[in-house]
């Protein structure tokens, strides 16, 4: 239990999650690697590919591995 709600969420004390989603438009064909920095955990997937799965009680960093990106 947080006790307080640390970051003004209105969803309660006890725990809580938060999904991003997104896109990013590649207008450079080349090798891309995806930093990650998260507390508590992260998942990432690119195009249904799982490239991380880190989920801990801890502050977790993943560097992905470089991805061939097309424009």
């Amino acid at each position: 239990s947080y006790g307080t709600d640390p970051f003004g969420l209105p969803i309660g004390t006890g725990s809580y999650t938060l999904r991003w989603t997104g896109q990013f438009l590649v207008d450079v064909e080349g090798d891309y690697a995806f930093k990650i920095d998260s507390f508590h955990g992260h998942r990432m997937w690119l195009d249904g590919e799982q490239l991380a799965n880190k989920m801990t009680d801890q502050a977790e960093v993943t560097v992905t591995e470089a991805r061939r990106l097309a424009v």
